[in-house]
């Protein structure tokens, strides 16, 4: 938490003068401050002041060169300082995929692998899926983007 402030303004302007130079949430913003989430949303409201989107455009591109680049998502969350799951819908929403057939998947490649070598040996998807507990539905729709249930 940050020292007292003289005035009310003085801190708005301080949180203001913060939020713009560095890339805080507004709940690590109001942690700093010891205000909640919501009246930090309050204060920039209150003066104007735009907000950032959560991730810039340009973590995005990298995040999308690095895994085109044969990164795994793993890897490339580590690299641009984001969570796996945060990586993974970036990558989503730019319909980005490998031109080796390499699909985005929150199962990693060893789970996969398990999966269809699994049902290969002719065991149902839910028995798959019981083993793993996993829905049903999840290890229907790898085995189907896999190639490997043919929808009639």
């Amino acid at each position: 938490m940050l020292t007292a402030y003289t005035s009310e303004k003085a801190r708005d302007l301080a949180m203001i003068s913060i939020y713009q130079a560095k890339h805080l949430t507004l709940q690590q913003l109001g942690d700093l401050f010891n205000l909640s989430r919501q009246r930090v949303h309050q204060v920039l409201q209150n003066y104007n002041v735009p907000r950032k989107p959560r991730v810039l455009s340009e973590t995005k591109e990298r995040a999308i060169d690095l895994f085109l680049s044969g990164m795994s998502i793993e890897a490339v969350a580590k690299e641009i300082d984001l969570g796996v799951e945060s990586t993974r819908m970036i990558l989503k929403r730019a319909e980005v995929s490998r031109k080796d057939g390499t699909f985005l998947s929150k199962y990693p490649s060893d789970v996969r692998d398990g999966i269809y070598t699994a049902y290969r040996a002719g065991m149902s998807t839910l028995e798959i899926a019981r083993k793993l507990d996993m829905p049903q539905s999840t290890v229907y729709s790898l085995l189907k983007k896999a190639g490997m249930i043919k929808v009639s």
